[in-house]
């Protein structure tokens, strides 16, 4: 069976091809960039996106009720979260791809 090398694989080789067309977006966790806003005080239930790069923060809401509900809204805000990630460098891409670090020690 002949293995498919994915971009990421690349790149941690260091390798970096002259014809950059085969590298597509690297995906990111489902949730990254992503935060779920319930104010039941002011009404305000809905994701809020949040990209930072190079000291530039892109912010977005989207209400359930504006996109009909909870996933609608979420499904809405993943696409205007892989839009923005699309714009950043492969190598930051690979970062929002990789899962966080939990900590294993408890903090006393």
């Amino acid at each position: 069976m002949k293995r498919r090398w994915n971009a990421t694989f690349w790149i941690s080789k260091g390798v970096t091809p002259t014809n950059t067309e085969w590298i597509k977006m690297i995906a990111p966790r489902p949730m990254y960039g992503i935060s779920r806003i319930d104010q039941e005080e002011k009404k305000n239930h809905g994701w809020y996106v949040r990209v930072t790069f190079k000291g530039v923060i892109t912010q977005k809401f989207f209400a359930d009720k504006t996109h009909g509900g909870k996933p609608r809204a979420l499904k809405c805000a993943q696409e205007h979260r892989n839009s923005l990630v699309e714009q950043l460098p492969v190598a930051r891409q690979a970062a929002a791809a990789k899962k966080r670090a939990t900590r294993k020690v408890p903090v006393l």
